[in-house]
């Protein structure tokens, strides 16, 4: 210490500064936050302890109060963590609903793994999926169009309309029972026909189907037609080629073929020649 007349100054050596230092830095932490500028002060602080003694460190009277805002940061480092992870995971499962996209008949291995996914998480982690109203949505539209369709049921595949007469999901049946449009020329009646998924045979051409179709000129029948309903092909005045592939033919109803073409040939399996 060094007196003067006018005032004191106190001398302080190097080792003292030092210490000084890494006290004031101790004391600049303030209150505690996950951000770069506490992370800073923090790693300051320790970083200028380290570097002192053992004697100085021993030194250093405010020590105690570093190991408290190093405890806070670590705790809300891990919490950090903790709910990057969760919401890192609610984002992936988000990502996968969204990738469901528009539901159709072939959606159901996109609805199944996001509903896995989603019943994987957490109930922290599931809270922060936005868009879980997707898939349930995804889920319920895709109930409704892959339901197995009723005895009665209608529905347009292609060009024509069909009925169901059998609803079974292996063997189920339907009834051609009318065209879109009466413009096609010529008209394909197929052994089967896929409706929502399901594939059922064609059994049946209904009462009237073709009624009057006067543009259609020639028309092939499946090899599951058992009937042929009354006045199906009546007034196909210009219907002059029928052939029928089904060997199961067991009914033609009244005038199914009446008013076609004067010079009509229906070619028949030989099995059915005699029926």
């Amino acid at each position: 210490m060094v007196k003067t007349a006018a005032f004191t100054v106190t001398v302080r050596s190097a080792v003292d500064l030092k210490v000084t230092n890494v006290e004031d830095l101790i004391g600049r932490i303030g209150v505690v936050a996950y951000n770069n500028t506490s992370e800073a002060k923090i790693e300051a602080a320790e970083n200028a302890y380290k570097k002192l003694t053992p004697q100085q460190q021993a030194s250093v009277s405010n020590y105690d109060v570093l190991k408290m805002p190093v405890q806070k940061y670590d705790a809300l480092k891990a919490d950090a963590e903790k709910k990057r992870q969760i919401r890192e995971a609610a984002n992936r499962v988000s990502s996968v609903i969204s990738g469901i996209g528009t539901v159709g008949t072939g959606s159901k291995s996109k609805i199944d793994a996001a509903e896995k996914a989603y019943n994987a998480l957490t109930a922290d982690q599931k809270k922060l999926v936005k868009n879980y109203s997707v898939l349930t949505s995804a889920k319920a539209a895709y109930q409704k169009i892959t339901a197995l369709p009723k005895k009665g049921e209608k529905f347009l595949v292609g060009s024509l309309w069909y009925q169901v007469t059998k609803s079974d999901a292996k063997n189920g049946t339907v009834a051609v029972i009318k065209e879109k449009s009466k413009e096609r020329k010529s008209i394909n009646i197929k052994s089967t026909v896929k409706i929502k998924g399901y594939t059922f045979k064609i059994t049946a051409i209904g009462k009237k189907a073709f009624y009057k179709n006067k543009g259609l000129t020639s028309i092939k029948v499946g090899k599951n037609i058992v009937k042929i309903d009354s006045y199906a092909f009546y007034g196909c005045t210009k219907l002059k080629s029928v052939k029928i592939y089904s060997t199961k033919l067991k009914t033609v109803g009244k005038k199914a073929f009446g008013k076609t073409e004067k010079n009509i040939v229906v070619q028949v399996p030989k099995k059915q020649r005699n029926c």
